[in-house]
């Protein structure tokens, strides 16, 4: 399931083509060639989509671009406390509220699409050696941050944190800003951005035939629903950072033998145990995992607690024998206002028993959805005959239909999706 949902000041565009970016550019082949858009690099997708005429890997941007004086921030942060918009004049747009007490604001980037490059852009000012701000960052849903900058100059302070190396092949990540003042209105930010790169199939874009087109935008899922995921490498190895890994989500091993990639029976009852945890209510629970159970007797028990392991109950197994297999499960029955939760994995057997893999994606009640749907643009871009061509579309309400007319035979661009400020 591929939720995405629209905060004013942020858009998603997807490219129909790339910029030679691609998700495993810092391992292996580097960055793409033009060659992307040519008939050998699409392989089986003719025989199965005739006439597609695009790549099979596309580049687009994720941006958060909140109006800070607008109040966008609130509207789009997890956590906002102790900050205050404008003020006085001559004040910064955001700021504490009050001296000596911390204004914090924690805002949570997620696509659908995994994540390339990122970088986060601040203006910043400082008026004494007293006041500070910082921006750390959180790639395990919040658990830990990393402090990534610290305003070190007096004045104005602009800056460009480049942070790829921390969220790429992530599909989420938290950003917070922490800042505090000697004197109200003499520390603050004027301006936050932030922008990633990501990586899609172009195929999925929405595209343009020569001749008479409809566009239909819509919600195929409960839109006042949000997911948080936990995927990540089982692994002992405390220097793999490639991606997150079991030690940084938290999850605990017990009577295990956990190898990298792995983790395996080794007599008795073994356990996994994954927490999990969320802004809002709990409303159902996607898991399962790839699993190795040779023997009639080896068996994975899945369990869940929402009383943090007081009380279990056993919501999935997976039996042998199999040299090999994928199961996943889906519970829509969760205790009244759980948002804290224990999953665990019980090994058992006679023989040889493992996990290799394991996702759990956790639905919940998004504490920041509108009432409402606000409007925001759907823009597509393409060429005729080598001239540009742009579509901007308000839509005001789900579903939404309109006409998109092309004369010559469209040469795709991108399509993009984008909410506009409170203050427009």
């Amino acid at each position: 399931r591929a939720l995405f949902s629209l905060r004013p000041g942020e858009s998603l565009t997807r490219e129909a083509g790339n910029r030679g970016l691609q998700v495993n550019g810092d391992v292996h082949w580097g960055a793409l060639s033009e060659s992307a858009k040519t008939s050998r690099d699409l392989r089986y997708v003719k025989d199965f989509l005739p006439g597609y005429a695009g790549g099979i890997v596309g580049n687009g941007v994720h941006r958060y671009a909140p109006d800070l004086r607008a109040g966008d921030l609130p509207a789009g942060a997890d956590r906002y406390t102790g900050l205050v918009v404008g003020g006085a004049k001559g004040a910064p747009a955001l700021h504490p509220r009050a001296a000596g007490t911390p204004g914090v604001a924690v805002f949570t980037m997620a696509s659908p699409y995994i994540y390339l490059t990122g970088h986060v852009h601040v203006s910043a000012f400082r008026k004494s050696a007293a006041d500070t701000v910082r921006v750390s960052l959180s790639t395990n849903n919040g658990r830990t941050f990393t402090p990534v900058w610290q305003d070190d100059a007096l004045g104005v302070s602009d800056a460009v944190i480049d942070v790829t190396d921390r969220v790429l092949r992530r599909y989420a990540y938290q950003v917070k800003i922490e800042m505090s003042a000697a004197v109200p209105g003499n520390v603050g930010l004027n301006r936050l951005m932030v922008e990633d790169d990501i990586q899609h199939a172009p195929r999925t874009l929405p595209w343009l035939g020569k001749g008479a087109n409809t566009i239909t935008v819509a919600s195929d899922s409960n839109p006042a629903l949000a997911t948080r995921s936990i995927a990540c490498r089982i692994t002992s190895d405390a220097h793999f950072s490639k991606n997150e890994t079991t030690g940084t989500m938290g999850v605990r091993f017990d009577n295990l033998r956990v190898d990298d990639g792995s983790c395996w029976w080794t007599g008795g009852t073994g356990t996994m145990t994954v927490p999990l945890e969320t802004l809002g209510d709990m409303v159902g629970l996607r898991f399962g995992a790839q699993i190795r159970a040779r023997g009639e007797k080896d068996l994975i028990r899945m369990a869940l607690s929402s009383d943090n392991g007081v009380t279990w109950r056993e919501v999935g197994q997976i039996a042998g024998p199999t040299q090999g297999t994928t199961r996943y499960f889906r519970l829509e029955s969760l205790p009244a206002g759980t948002r804290k939760a224990l999953l665990r994995y019980e090994l058992t057997g006679n023989n040889t028993v493992g996990i290799l893999s394991f996702r759990v994606d956790i639905d919940y009640k998004d504490p920041l959805v509108a009432h409402a749907v606000r409007p925001f643009n759907v823009v597509h871009k393409w060429r005729e005959n080598g001239l540009e061509k742009t579509k901007t579309q308000l839509v005001t309400q789900l579903p939404f239909h309109y006409p998109i007319p092309t004369v010559a035979e469209p040469e795709m661009v991108s399509v993009s999706y984008e909410m506009l400020s409170l203050g427009r």
